[in-house]
């Protein structure tokens, strides 16, 4: 399986990493490392995530990763990446 980052999604990741630079750049560049490794829990298992029902029939899935959520839809032999956001942010 293959891992396709939305524009959304990417536009999150660089929001994320942003706002920890602010403070620290080795921590920012740790919480993107972070995210970015959790992909590989979908790749090998896609129905890792608890899924969305409000995307049925697509199956798009919710992954908790530290203090993050992200969203990917399972589509065949790709896992796309649709947001990923901090839990506490106002969704």
């Amino acid at each position: 399986m293959s891992v396709l980052w939305s524009e959304e999604a990417l536009s999150d990741i660089e929001r994320i990493y942003e706002f920890h630079a602010k403070f620290s750049v080795p921590v920012a560049m740790r919480v993107i490392s972070m995210i970015r490794r959790a992909t590989n829990l979908p790749v090998v298992f896609p129905q890792a995530g608890r899924s969305c029902v409000a995307y049925n029939p697509r199956d798009v899935r919710d992954l908790v990763v530290g203090d993050y959520q992200l969203r990917y839809e399972v589509d065949g032999k790709t896992i796309g990446v649709v947001r990923v956001w901090h839990c506490k942010e106002d969704r």
